[in-house]
């Protein structure tokens, strides 16, 4: 079935499949409700919002969404797209400001999906040294990240540096206490529709699938 984006009065488009969740990717869809069930999650943290495409599905789909976007604009959008969906908390602002209140209250069980990065913002280190001064070890998953072996899947980088396992291993190996301390899988491009971005979905220990 082919998806159409089903755009906000006044809502610019940014992006290919904007209005649905994961940009169209109705594998990273089942995958979230795989590791819902397998873990008990209930609580999903989102850095970058956007419009709000991923969020609306988020809140369908789990009990509580903290979701935070910096554009002021975007965010507006969102919440109109969302109205009447109670379970969303969100914020306005800078992911890196506003990640130590959004984490408050959560547990390992908290999945954290980090898209905040766009264009010339580059937040995800900090983002991970955040998590790691919480001391939670919760479930990370990176959207455009580079997939080894998979050059079809599109990836983003920064002043010559990729999103990647290698680049972010240095803050997991913290976050989770060393490399033999967590787990990691990424998606394929074979799995995968809509925009076909590379993700890392990165879980501890004490979070063996």
């Amino acid at each position: 079935m082919e998806l159409y984006d089903e755009l906000m009065p006044n809502e610019p488009r940014l992006m290919p499949m904007q209005s649905h969740p994961f940009n169209g990717d109705v594998y990273v869809c089942e995958q979230f409700l795989e590791l819902q069930k397998h873990f008990k999650i209930k609580t999903v943290i989102e850095l970058g919002s956007c419009v709000m495409g991923t969020t609306k599905w988020l809140a369908e789909n789990f009990d509580e969404v903290k979701t935070v976007e910096i554009n002021e604009s975007f965010r507006k959008i969102g919440l109109e797209r969302t109205k009447g969906l109670r379970n969303i908390e969100s914020y306005l602002g800078d992911s890196v400001k506003m990640l130590p209140a959004m984490l408050k209250g959560c547990d390992n069980n908290t999945l954290i999906w980090i898209d905040s990065h766009w264009e010339h913002h580059f937040p995800l280190f900090d983002e991970l040294q955040i998590i790691k001064q919480s001391n939670l070890m919760p479930i990370i998953i990176i959207h455009d990240c580079r997939v080894p072996h998979q050059p079809e899947l599109g990836y983003d980088s920064y002043n010559g540096v990729d999103i990647s396992y290698e680049t972010i291993k240095p803050f997991l190996d913290d976050i989770y206490g060393g490399e033999w301390e967590y787990q990691y899988h990424y998606n394929s491009y074979e799995a995968s529709t809509g925009a076909k971005r590379g993700l890392i979905y990165i879980y501890g220990s004490n979070h063996s699938l």
